[in-house]
């Protein structure tokens, strides 16, 4: 498996097969976005807090690099990590992961026949390296298990699964496909579920985390000997990122931190982790090429100065740079 083959940009008509999902799911995001603002476009005060770098702790106090929806991104001054300074306070952030309109559609998307096939795919390909570094299947635990494509794959992979997943609807999903599933958060789910595992996967999880390093360290805490993490977040040096700024969708409610390659793993290493392994995956090289090549060497040029933009702009030089979408990375106990 190749991570080409769940590259969005890549396969034939798939844009267009989940257009549909896409725009319901942007927007109620945009309506749920705007209930959760004032007048001004600011977060209502009541719900948010201000926060400093959740690695390092330093103040953000800085310009803000992005303003979208009353958030305010700011790089830290002190280490790489990017992050929102505003915040929902506890309470309403998990309330965003509750049976709201947002997660309805969402679970909609998540059973387009494309989606689903792609997923798939890209789930194979996450195992696959897992298994490099995995001696033989065991246990694996997702946090956060969606409507539960990695858990399903995993076993057919011969692993012993078990997911933990706060959105009841998506819980049920996972459960009508025989999985296992607990309704909550990591850790506090696991009760008194025993033992540890051998793998410990976080989709598309960290981004969401109020205090990530805390969210690894305990995950650390549940590791095998020898046992892994494997980790999926946006990019925040994906050039697509890059080229639509303020209008990502990356950039949204719940998304509290922006990751790159490198800010990852200071992030896992102040929870006691080594990275094995970590790279970029979904180039979204078609939107990409929406744009005129001199803007495209610009934003480039921002993330990797040394690195001009070759004649013939493919997948491959994305991720040699770092650019893609998503950065996936594996992960031992330190």
């Amino acid at each position: 498996m190749h991570r080409d083959d769940f590259d969005a940009a890549l396969q034939p008509g798939f844009r267009r097969d989940i257009a549909v999902a896409y725009g319901a799911l942007a927007s109620v995001q945009e309506r749920e976005d705007q209930a959760r603002s004032e007048a001004s476009g600011g977060l209502h005060a009541a719900l948010t807090r201000r926060g400093g770098c959740p690695l390092c702790g330093d103040d953000g106090e800085q310009p803000a690099l992005y303003c979208k929806a009353g958030m305010e991104l700011v790089r830290c001054r002190r280490c790489p990590m990017v992050y929102s300074r505003t915040v929902l306070e506890a309470s309403a952030d998990r309330a965003f992961y509750g049976a709201t309109e947002f997660q309805a559609e969402y679970l909609r998307l998540r059973r387009n026949a494309s989606y689903v096939a792609l997923e798939a795919r890209k789930c194979r390909y996450i195992l696959e390296h897992l298994g490099r570094h995995a001696v033989v299947p065991g246990r694996l635990l997702e946090v956060g298990s969606g409507a539960g494509g990695l858990l399903d794959a995993a076993r057919e992979a011969g692993w012993s699964v078990l997911g933990i997943e706060p959105n009841p609807n998506l819980a049920a999903e996972c459960e009508r496909r025989g999985l296992r599933v607990l309704r909550g958060w990591f850790p506090d789910a696991l009760g008194g579920e025993r033992g540890s595992f051998e793998a410990i996967a976080m989709l598309d999880v960290l981004e969401h985390a109020l205090d990530p390093v805390t969210l690894l360290r305990a995950a650390r805490e549940r590791l095998a000997a020898g046992g892994i993490v494997a980790i999926q977040v946006p990019n925040f040096d994906s050039l697509i990122l890059r080229l639509e700024g303020e209008r990502s969708a990356v950039i949204c409610h719940s998304h509290w931190n922006y990751f790159t390659c490198e800010s990852l793993q200071r992030c896992a290493a102040l929870a006691g982790l080594r990275a094995l392994h970590v790279e970029t995956i979904i180039s979204e090289l078609d939107r990409v090429q929406e744009y005129p090549v001199a803007v495209i060497a610009a934003r480039a040029a921002e993330i990797r100065a040394q690195s001009p933009l070759p004649e013939r702009l493919d997948p491959e030089w994305l991720h040699r740079q770092r650019m893609g979408h998503k950065v996936l990375a594996y992960f031992a106990a330190a």
